[in-house]
């Protein structure tokens, strides 16, 4: 775990008291991990809209078991660009005895992005029993007026990252505990304009007055008037458009992203998988992927980032399968089923991208839009921005 190096970084790093942070890593001394069969920590959901104030987020434990803590070394990460962190405080869930408490600063933890709370109980008996839901800490949070609406992760993490292990039992041994780490999600509310529908129906009552002066001087001018009503009936002929949908030549259209980063000790488990679309009306990205010439790239908005050449790829009938070959990491598998269209060569794609190690994937939890582009004789690109976090190290991108 290496905790005697971390409490120095983050006395340093974080502007955190010094004489807490020694006594957190008295408590998180070297000892033999208590594996919990179902021991969380679980950051709570949250919204509000640009410039809402006063936010509270809740880490709590989860899980089924109770378990006796002396000591937490866990924070939490949000996204600076659309949260400011304004308080963080102990949680309601440290109910033996006194607990010390102390977190970087609200200006550290802005430009970081991440709060650090360092947790010692106090308690006589040397623990706090924590039950499932027992609240461990809260940040108070304000929306920056010009967020995006779009969700963003909140995250619980271990200041080592990795494994969850910095959370510990009671004195005098303070075995590390393992947990399970749970994101909550943060939406950004904005409003919806529905007021657009209200002037059109005043507007159909007025022309009513008009043809009731007519018929008393002609009374032929009935028989015309009924004629003309009858060519608005004919514009229905509206379905057309829909063909506008369709991608552009030489364009790449992402449906899904899933991206996951490296989280093993002993092996590199970062993959990523990608389905999308792809145009191609001058046919070279055929040629590209048989002669092994196309490349592909794939990003978030923080620092994951793969990029790899699509090899061993055959023809076999009208589809096209890649392999990269056998012993080489990262592991490359990749389809393209052409799709009929006038006119137009389309192609289905699926990539998928495993054993990336975390100098690719990053640490931290992968954060959207995600971006790829396919490379070869044309350049395509595109992101997807409508994504959700899929527990503490994934995130899955819908169109």
């Amino acid at each position: 775990m290496q905790q005697s190096n971390r409490i120095q970084a983050w006395a340093s790093r974080g502007g955190v008291v010094v004489s807490t942070i020694t006594l957190v890593a008295s408590l998180i001394a070297v000892g033999k991990t208590t594996a919990m069969a179902d021991f969380k920590m679980v950051a709570g959901n949250a919204s509000g809209a640009p410039g809402a104030t006063g936010i509270v987020v809740q880490v709590t434990t989860g899980g089924s078991d109770t378990q006796n803590v002396g000591g937490a070394d866990v924070g939490l990460m949000f996204d600076p660009n659309v949260l400011t962190v304004t308080d963080r405080s102990l949680g309601s869930g440290w109910t033996l005895g006194s607990t010390m408490f102390t977190a970087n600063s609200v200006e550290n933890a802005n430009s970081t992005g991440q709060v650090r709370p360092a947790i010692a109980s106090m308690a006589e008996e040397g623990y706090d029993a924590l039950a499932p839901g027992a609240e461990v800490f809260t940040v108070t949070f304000s929306v920056k007026p010009g967020a995006a609406c779009v969700p963003s992760n909140l995250t619980v993490y271990d200041w080592d990252l990795q494994p969850p292990d910095d959370v510990v039992g009671p004195a005098p041994a303070t075995n590390p505990i393992l947990y399970t780490a749970q994101a909550g999600v943060f939406t950004v509310l904005c409003p919806t304009a529905t007021p657009t529908f209200t002037p059109t129906s005043p507007a159909t009552a007025t022309p009513t007055e008009t043809s009731i002066d007519t018929p008393t001087n002609t009374p032929i001018a009935t028989s015309t008037s009924t004629d003309t009503s009858t060519p608005t009936a004919t514009p229905t002929p509206t379905i057309t458009p829909t063909f506008t949908e369709t991608p552009t030549p030489s364009s790449l259209v992402i449906n899904k992203a899933m991206l996951k980063i490296d989280t093993s000790w002993t092996s590199t488990n970062g993959r990523c998988r990608i389905l999308a679309v792809v145009t191609d009306t001058g046919g070279g990205l055929k040629a590209a992927l048989l002669a092994g010439t196309a490349t592909v790239e794939v990003d978030d908005a923080d620092s994951y980032h793969a990029a790899v050449t699509l090899t061993g790829c055959t023809e076999r009938g009208s589809r096209i399968r890649c392999t990269s070959a056998k012993g080489t990491t990262p592991v490359v598998k990749a389809s393209f089923r052409p799709v009929e269209w006038p006119g137009t060569l389309i192609y289905k794609a699926r990539i998928k991208i495993s054993k990336l190690a975390d100098t690719v994937t990053g640490g931290f939890p992968p954060k959207g839009p995600v971006s790829m582009s396919l490379n070869e004789a044309e350049f395509r690109t595109d992101s997807i921005s409508l994504c959700t976090p899929r527990g503490a190290a994934a995130l899955l991108c819908r169109e």
